[in-house]
């Protein structure tokens, strides 16, 4: 079981090691609709992601799809306030499942944001896998899948991250 876990997370890392950004065009008419990644695995963390999302909606007229990561196992019947998946969505070969991940991942976004703090290899295979014209990544580990890097002034800060991904996202959408 080790043995096979570890050559799924290497599967991964080749596969994210070995790509790049590729936009999909068409998901330029879906300007409306954003989706953001996260960390989910401190209540600070939600609060501000709610936040962010929010600014997007009522400031900016924005749709925003959140998806939290949890990194560990949880009750099926635990829910919050968005979106999320865990470590229990995961199978052998380090593939999503699930009903969340899957209604997430039939749409076409404007732009994926991967708000990735702390850094999680969860977050960016996530972000790899979705469908966009536009995709921002915030400390990522494979920098080559985002079209836009951000690297906070203060690394684990997402208060930061959160402000100048809204800074590049304005410049994208003028």
């Amino acid at each position: 079981m080790i043995i096979q876990k570890r050559l799924s997370y290497w599967r991964v890392h080749h596969k994210l090691k070995n790509s790049a950004f590729q936009p999909l065009e068409t998901a330029v008419s879906n300007t409306q609709q954003v989706a953001v990644l996260f960390n989910a695995n401190h209540i600070d963390q939600q609060k501000t992601v709610l936040e962010f999302e929010k600014t997007l909606k009522d400031e900016m007229g924005y749709k925003a799809y959140l998806l939290g990561f949890i990194n560990r196992k949880l009750n099926k019947n635990i829910s919050f306030g968005f979106k999320h998946v865990s470590v229990s969505d995961i199978d052998k070969w380090w593939l999503l499942s699930g009903k969340t991940w899957d209604l997430f991942q039939q749409k076409i976004y404007f732009i994926v944001i991967s708000l990735n703090v702390p850094q999680n290899l969860m977050l960016d295979w996530m972000s790899f896998q979705l469908k966009s014209a536009h995709k921002i990544g915030v400390q990522p580990m494979y920098p080559a899948i985002y079209d836009i890097v951000i690297d906070p002034e203060s690394p684990g800060n997402l208060e930061d991250a959160i402000a100048k991904s809204l800074d590049i996202f304005e410049r994208i959408i003028r």
